[in-house]
């Protein structure tokens, strides 16, 4: 018995040591129109989904393509700031996915530099594409207030 109470006591500290300011809940995805994106000088129409992350190893599959999150920090999501539950809208999130295609098993990392930055600031960013331009992601306040994941149509 006293072990299950031990036990009990420790899921309880470790989940709310994961989570301090509160569980951020689950990912959020919705359709949008097809997206025409200018691509090495030529237009190129894409499938579109606007995806709302939360968390690292969080996928969405659309089209053929699965997305998944390797790295995420948003600092629009509450955490702790000097001791305290906050959140930051003046620092820019970053997201690094990994795209994987149903069809070819091929699996790429996007952006391949690293991370890259999307709210805070920032206006639009991207796009970033997978090297044979089949999929990516991008940021634009024009389309949605969320990430823009896309597939070639």
């Amino acid at each position: 018995m006293v072990l299950g109470i031990v036990a009990g006591a420790f899921f309880f500290y470790n989940a709310a040591s994961q989570y301090p300011c509160g569980k951020p809940g689950p990912a959020k995805f919705s359709a949008l129109p097809d997206q025409t994106l200018n691509v090495n000088g030529q237009p190129k129409t894409y499938k579109a989904i606007a995806a709302n992350f939360t968390g690292t190893q969080q996928p969405d599959s659309f089209s053929g393509v699965t997305f998944t999150t390797t790295a995420f920090d948003d600092p629009t999501i509450a955490h702790v700031i000097n001791g305290s539950c906050g959140t930051d809208t003046s620092t820019p999130a970053s997201i690094t996915l990994r795209v994987a295609f149903y069809n070819t098993g091929q699996s790429v990392v996007v952006p391949d530099q690293g991370s890259f930055s999307f709210k805070g600031p920032y206006q639009n960013f991207g796009p970033a594409f997978t090297p044979d331009f089949r999929a990516g992601i991008y940021w634009d306040l024009s389309v949605s207030n969320s990430l823009v994941l896309l597939v070639a149509a």
